[in-house]
């Protein structure tokens, strides 16, 4: 009788426990906007062309002949337009990527009014995100802490989301 009083407590504790842990993919379920974004290329990019903008600067300031002084000039005109097209393309691209995880597994990714549908799944075991679109499969570690989720595509690349309290 004590066995099975104990066999039936323990029994119930296993099944409040295990009822009460939610996988990652309970917990991803819902809408996700793009925080922060750290791509090393990106930003390799981003210092050499302020680094050749700084190039151009100098020489124009040291340029003698007028015509290559305006040449210059103009460059650095162009080139700093360039750049803030640039930092608006990527406010804008900040602003507007939303991914939305629903229940039946359909992923949905928004950026910059542009949509696209595809497949997802976690491996719980190694907390990796599989999403799949036309026939590809692409994986991406990740680590879900509270509302964060941010996607690990290599130890100097990931993206922060946060969930989207509707």
């Amino acid at each position: 009788m004590k066995l099975t009083i104990l066999s039936t407590l323990i029994l119930s504790l296993v099944f409040v426990f295990s009822s009460c842990k939610q996988s990652h993919d309970q917990k991803l379920i819902g809408k996700w906007k793009l925080a922060r974004a750290q791509m090393e290329e990106v930003q390799q990019i981003a210092k050499m062309a302020e680094d050749y903008l700084q190039s151009l600067k100098d020489s124009a300031a040291i340029a003698t002949d007028s015509a290559a002084k305006a040449n210059f000039d103009y460059q650095v005109i162009q080139m700093e337009e360039g750049m803030l097209k640039d930092k608006a393309e990527q406010d804008s691209m900040m602003k507007s990527t939303f991914w939305d995880f629903k229940a039946d597994s359909i992923i949905e990714i928004s950026q910059m009014g542009n949509s696209m549908l595809g497949k997802w799944w976690i491996n719980d075991s190694v907390s990796v995100l599989s999403i799949q679109k036309d026939g590809q499969v692409n994986t991406v570690d990740i680590k879900l802490a509270k509302d964060t989720l941010t996607l690990q595509f290599d130890p100097a690349n990931y993206m922060n989301m946060v969930r989207v309290k509707e």
